[in-house]
């Protein structure tokens, strides 16, 4: 799974990186369990991912923000949508890659049920 998801994002000039805490620092100071950057025309985007999880919870936020690349890619309708909106549609794609990779599905169901949750929880 990380092999292909590094060999696709090399060739959308997308730098994967791995990092081993329970959280990442995004470029704007925020914490968070993984993020997406796109690429400008200097520098290349960021798909980032912490690993300091338990193995399913970090591989399907790896296949979540993997989806917001391939959005990008296809410049997606989906991106011009509320934040929500956006988040459902990319758990739902998210779930079918996970699938896809052989993850858990249950597992990552929950996560995605967590996430869901949280955001509604928090949105302002």
């Amino acid at each position: 799974m990380i092999d292909t998801i590094r060999k696709r994002c090399k060739k959308l000039n997308v730098n994967l990186k791995l990092g081993k805490g329970a959280t990442c620092r995004t470029p704007d100071g925020e914490n968070c369990e993984g993020y997406f950057l796109e690429p400008t025309r200097t520098l290349p985007g960021v798909l980032a991912v912490a690993t300091g999880r338990p193995t399913d919870a970090w591989q399907y936020t790896l296949c979540h923000e993997y989806v917001h690349v391939l959005q990008w890619w296809r410049d997606d309708e989906i991106l011009k949508e509320d934040y929500l909106t956006l988040e459902r549609a990319t758990e739902k794609e998210a779930l079918r890659i996970a699938k896809e990779f052989g993850l858990k599905v249950e597992k990552c169901r929950q996560e995605s049920r967590n996430y869901i949750a949280y955001l509604r929880r928090n949105q302002k």
